[in-house]
């Protein structure tokens, strides 16, 4: 049942003593990936302990290293599993006491076309929809239902792609469709969890009430990571992509946005 062993009422959460980040914990499924160390790296640098997820642990044990054991932890996790999941949130309350933020990002895109042997495209197609959809899903519903329990809610990140929307590009029938998949979920979510429950205050202010959950949805064009290295041979072309800094400044910027977008768009000069 998911929830076991969790205790969140007695977390309580005051925005106003902090900065955007400062202080918060934040949990990166995919910390391992080229996006997911770029977030885990800026999100540590503005003050933000980091719980870094991914099934590979010698790569997220350098990460650690590399940013400083202080404000970070290492949780090897498969993502697409519901126990680990529940076992990710258990533990990371156990040793923080609470959970401001999870992001996800994960996979990397492999071309499946109508001309792909049937045996190969299938195989692909299960290894997509574990890594893109299945993760999304397994640790969205964990995320909502923990974020339901506790006072002050949460933030759901979840790094997408603009090729979810892209039916005319070529070779992207099982990327592109796992995507897709996991948006519509998301919107699901977003939808079932805005009610009045899902309101923790009231802000004067801007006249708006306060949403506990906050579900938000990033599609960028091609990332200038490591693991696109082979897309973009050029030091024009990686300068021309999406930068991953330009995403882990957007999220750290409006992480606590009471109007948070429910998708932000980056677009690039660069084609592929």
């Amino acid at each position: 049942m998911l929830g076991l062993g969790w205790n969140t009422e007695h977390i309580t959460h005051k925005e106003e003593d902090m900065g955007e980040v400062a202080g918060r914990v934040v949990i990166v499924v995919g910390a391992s990936g080229g996006i997911g160390r770029i977030i885990s790296r800026e999100f540590h640098n503005e003050g933000a302990t980091v719980v870094l997820v991914a099934r590979k642990v010698p790569k997220l044990e350098e990460l650690a290293n590399q940013l400083g054991n202080k404000r970070t932890k290492v949780i090897p996790t498969d993502a697409s599993v519901p126990a680990d999941v529940e076992r990710l949130f258990a533990e990371t309350v156990k040793m923080f006491g609470k959970v401001d933020a999870v992001v996800i990002s994960t996979g990397n895109w492999s071309p499946v076309s109508i001309d792909t042997d049937l045996k190969e495209a299938v195989e692909q197609a299960e290894q997509d929809f574990r890594a893109h959809f299945l993760t999304v899903y397994t640790v969205g519903l964990c995320a909502q239902r923990f974020f339901r329990k506790q006072s002050f809610g949460g933030l759901i990140v979840n790094i997408s792609s603009h090729v979810a929307d892209r039916a005319n590009l070529v070779g992207n029938l099982s990327y592109g469709s796992a995507k897709a998949a996991a948006s519509r979920f998301l919107n699901g979510i977003r939808f079932e969890i805005f009610n009045e429950t899902n309101r923790i205050r009231h802000d004067e202010e801007s006249d708006t009430f306060v949403p506990r959950i906050r579900v938000t949805e990033i599609k960028p064009a091609i990332v200038n990571t490591h693991d696109n290295k082979h897309l973009l041979p050029t030091k024009e072309m990686r300068d021309l992509a999406v930068q991953p800094e330009e995403i882990s400044g957007w999220i750290i910027k409006h992480f606590n946005d009471v109007k948070l977008p429910v998708c932000k768009s980056f677009t690039s000069e660069v084609t592929v």
